[in-house]
């Protein structure tokens, strides 16, 4: 997330066209900065997420955090009230298509959208 994104945030969500806005996000600052972008008028987020494996999503996204930080910045999103919350995972074949099935199946049971 770029320096000074609260206020630019707010200046957005003061154009009177302008009714959403969403950004996408690796999440890895999002858990520090949710609230306030919540406050300045941010109202959902998307974020990638390409494996719940450490190894195969910092190889893919040439990262030195560990998934976990991603999903305690879906978990700060959720407790800003920013939602829906959007999980975008690009499959590579030979990478992390053993990934899909544990990225999806979690999302189900959590999602009140998904039968």
């Amino acid at each position: 997330m770029r320096h000074g994104i609260e206020e630019l945030v707010a200046r957005l969500a003061a154009i009177p066209e302008i009714d959403d806005l969403a950004p996408t996000t690796n999440g890895a600052l999002f858990g520090r900065m949710a609230t306030d972008l919540a406050a300045a008028g941010l109202h959902r987020v998307t974020v990638s997420r390409d494996s719940l494996d450490d190894s195969v999503f910092m190889g893919m996204n040439d990262v030195s955090f560990p998934v976990q930080k991603v999903l305690d910045g879906i978990g700060a999103a959720t407790d800003a009230g920013l939602g829906p919350i959007k999980i975008n995972m690009v499959a590579k074949r030979g990478v992390n298509e053993t990934s899909i099935t544990a990225m999806v199946w979690p999302s189900r049971r959590s999602s009140p959208w998904i039968p």
